[in-house]
Order: C-alpha cells, then structure tokens, then sequence
C-alpha cells in the first residue's frame, strides 16, 4: 500500500513518516544486495523527520533545512532542552572502514590505518554524501548499525517528549 502524505504542519504525520524511513534503514540488516549509503540516508530522514515533528508539535513549524545541527539549534532557540546525548547521537562522527585489528595483529603494523585509512561521517552526511554517487569509502555495517543506533535513539527521544508533554498540558 502507497501512503501520500499532504504538505503538513501534522506533528503526528511528521513523526509517522519518521518512523517509516527508519523501518526502510532497518532493512540493511536483512539485505546484502544495495548499498548501506542508501540505508543510512534514511535514517538521516528519520532523525530528521522527528526533528520536525517535534518542532510543529511546540512551535507549529519547522525551518526548511536537512541539517540536523540548525533544526537542534532552532529546538534550543525555543527553549526545548534537548540533551546531550541526543545532540551526540545528531552530530557525533563515526570512524568507519581503514585498516582492521586483524590486520594489524596478523602484519604487526598498528599503523596500518596509514596504508587503509579510515573514513568519517557525521549522521548529517547522509542527507547529501550518500544520496548522489561521490568518491568516498563506502558505507561498512559498522558505520550503518551506528547511523541506525542514531537515528533510534533520536525517535524514541522525541516520541517521549511529545508523549511527556501531552501528559502535561
């Protein structure tokens, strides 16, 4: 079934949508046959998305952006403390792909990350690295489970705070 969604200032549809984008990321863990790049963009949208949601859900609107960082500032510019962890969660870099322990242990070379070096992404990134082809290190399953670790955490953040608030008002 195709759901269509109408421009919304709908926190709840927001927020619906969020959690569907993480339903398609999740489905890195089963498929071996599309790219992580693709995977991780979705849960990108899905912290994202819930950022938004959020900010209808308080404010009634949301600044036409993707970065994660100018939709938590706008939650902090509106007095919505948002915690640490979830601003870690939005804007931490992942270290992904370069040299493996193994490697080092079997050539004896803990500078082997010089010869394979390894990439970094922010959860951001995904909206605009991972959507078009780029030369960058491909996306690995450790990079993925911690962009879908993000994500999750950031919904279930924001799932809480509207279901505290609503309790409240």
């Amino acid at each position: 079934m195709k759901f269509i969604y109408e421009e919304s200032n709908n926190a709840n549809k927001w927020l619906i949508m969020a959690k569907e984008d993480l339903k398609l990321a999740r489905l890195g863990q089963e498929r071996n046959d599309i790219r992580f790049e693709l995977f991780c963009y979705h849960c990108q949208q899905a912290a994202e998305k819930s950022l938004k949601a959020l900010l209808i859900f308080k404010i009634g609107k949301y600044p036409k952006t993707h970065s994660l960082d100018e939709l938590i500032k706008n939650l902090e510019e509106n007095n919505i403390v948002v915690p640490d962890n979830i601003k870690k969660e939005a804007l931490s870099t992942t270290h992904y792909g370069g040299s493996s322990m193994l490697f080092d242990l079997i050539f004896d070379f803990p500078l082997s990350g010089l010869i394979f070096p390894k990439s970094k992404i922010t959860l951001n990134d995904h909206a605009e690295k991972d959507r078009y082809p780029r030369n960058h290190l491909p996306i690995d399953d450790y990079a993925f489970k911690q962009s879908l670790g993000k994500a999750d955490a950031i919904i279930a953040w924001v799932e809480q705070y509207i279901q505290n608030d609503s309790q409240e008002q």
